[in-house]
């Protein structure tokens, strides 16, 4: 029997006996549904009360009001509660429907991510709820011709944009999507079955009565097992940002152990260069200074003969020589520690230079009777910063002097080769051993020993030396024994 309000009233005859099967047959599929909502109700509740995640708060509103609907109003289960609520739900039992895609419209746009993945879709969606409102109060006001009309486009049109929207978070990769767009494409083909019968389009039979219990039962079992995926993927992808938090924090932690390693070797190091200059200053500047000032204050008290002052003068000279130099070689080496220094290279006529470090040190030379030898070809230029390389020959010069013994030969050459000059600065000095020359190469603390004549030194020149020819693209290298001299050489680019 079909009404003027919609609602389909399931009408059978039967014997005595058949009345308890018939009831049991006409309303068993209700009951499991009624079974299904309040399982599924109570499980998200909890889960709800759990995690507190607004997508289980919207379910749970839109699973009690659409099983009202389709018990209470649909099925008419209404008449078993009292008589003023029974006569509400009578009365106003199509509004469920309404207030169910109240809480649907923004569980979908929510769970499927709507907003990123589809925002127009999502406007469209929001306006859907100005229509189910207008329902709702269409029906309060008793027109209920308007309702159902009302009613069945939104009951219709929102699914397929569920649909439509579930399709689309799918296919960017979002995989509880899936669940969604199974469930809503039952439940739309359920309602679009129930209205095409309802309008008189096919036959009623007994099945019709439960194409809407069955269609939504299985689309919220589908709805809160995607609910239940969302939470698998949540928890998964929290604890693998735990992870990937625990990782990032060992990384800079052990990033940061390394830095302070590295910090503690640098300020050591620094220590050690500190340690080295007030070294410097206190005794290899000072000494000399104290030398010069008690000189001159004997040549003032005029406590010196003609002879003893010409013989100091010398003295006076290296000792002044001594401390330009010293004090050229701790700017320099000061400047690298700073890296202040610059590398220019450019084209170095070799023969000139070498000239000029000769000139330098011929005072100190023939002091010791050291003969200098130069085998440098005139036409030999080589690429390297002028300065540097200045700095470099004479730091050898000057550490073969030192440990040249009196009547001694020092010689200063290069050998030519295909791309490539290897200039050199020999001695017939004492030598060292293997293990002395590997210290003055690989160490990278200042050393220095006592020259033939108890010369002093800083250990800063053969530094510079090392750093400077690694710099214009050279590595300072030794050959040398013990008792028969020692050659330090390096090879640079050649202009072509």
């Amino acid at each position: 029997m079909r009404t003027g309000n919609a609602v389909i009233l399931p009408v059978t005859l039967a014997a005595e006996k058949g009345v308890p099967r018939a009831l049991f047959g006409m309303y068993v599929v209700e009951l499991v549904y009624l079974g299904i909502v309040i399982a599924l109700f109570f499980y998200n509740l909890s889960l709800f009360a759990w995690i507190r995640d607004r997508n289980y708060a919207l379910y749970l509103g839109y699973l009690f009001f659409l099983a009202s609907f389709v018990l209470l109003y649909l099925r008419g289960f209404h008449v078993v509660l009292a008589e003023p609520l029974s006569a509400f739900v009578n009365m106003y039992g199509m509004s469920f429907v309404g207030v169910s895609y109240l809480f649907a419209i923004p569980f979908s746009i929510s769970f499927l991510h709507g907003r990123s993945y589809a925002p127009r879709m999502c406007r469209v969606l929001r306006a859907f709820n100005i229509v189910a409102v207008a329902a709702i109060a269409f029906n309060i006001a008793g027109m209920r011709h308007v309702t159902i009309i009302l009613q069945e486009v939104v009951s219709i049109a929102v699914p397929i944009l569920f649909v439509w929207l579930a399709v689309t978070a799918w296919r960017k990769g979002y995989e509880p999507a899936l669940y969604f767009l199974v469930a809503w494409s039952l439940l739309l083909c359920a309602i679009v079955l129930f209205t095409i019968i309802n309008a008189g389009l096919l036959p009623l039979k007994n099945w019709y009565f439960h194409i809407l219990p069955v269609g939504s039962a299985v689309e919220v079992i589908l709805l809160s097992l995607a609910l239940g995926h969302r939470y698998a993927v949540l928890k998964k992808e929290k604890i693998e940002m735990h992870e990937e938090q625990i990782r990032f924090v060992n990384e800079q932690n052990a990033l940061l152990e390394r830095r302070v390693a590295e910090r503690t070797q640098d300020l050591k190091a620094s220590n050690q260069v500190k340690d080295k200059l007030l070294g410097i200053i206190s005794h290899d500047l000072r000494t000399p200074l104290n030398n010069l000032s008690g000189l001159l204050e004997l040549s003032e008290q005029k406590a010196l003969s003609a002879g003893e002052i010409q013989h100091f003068s010398q003295t006076v000279r290296h000792n002044i020589k001594y401390i330009a130099g010293t004090i050229q070689n701790v700017l320099d080496w000061s400047l690298t520690q700073m890296e202040r220094i610059e590398t220019r290279p450019r084209d170095v006529p070799l023969s000139p230079l070498v000239y000029q470090v000769i000139d330098t040190y011929r005072f100190a030379a023939d002091q010791k009777a050291i003969l200098f030898r130069k085998i440098v070809p005139e036409e030999v230029v080589v690429i390297a910063d002028h300065h540097q390389l200045e700095l470099v020959i004479r730091n050898l010069v000057d550490n073969a002097i030192k440990f040249t013994l009196q009547g001694g030969i020092i010689t200063i050459g290069c050998r030519p080769q295909a791309e490539r000059v290897e200039i050199f600065v020999a001695d017939t000095g004492q030598g060292m051993t293997a293990e002395q020359a590997q210290r003055l190469l690989r160490g990278s603390s200042l050393y220095t020993t006592a020259g033939t004549d108890e010369e002093r030194g800083t250990g800063l020149g053969l530094q510079l030396c090392k750093e400077f020819v690694a710099n214009n693209g050279g590595v300072l290298q030794i050959k040398s024994e013990p008792g028969k001299g020692t050659e330090f050489y390096f090879s640079l680019p050649r202009q072509q």
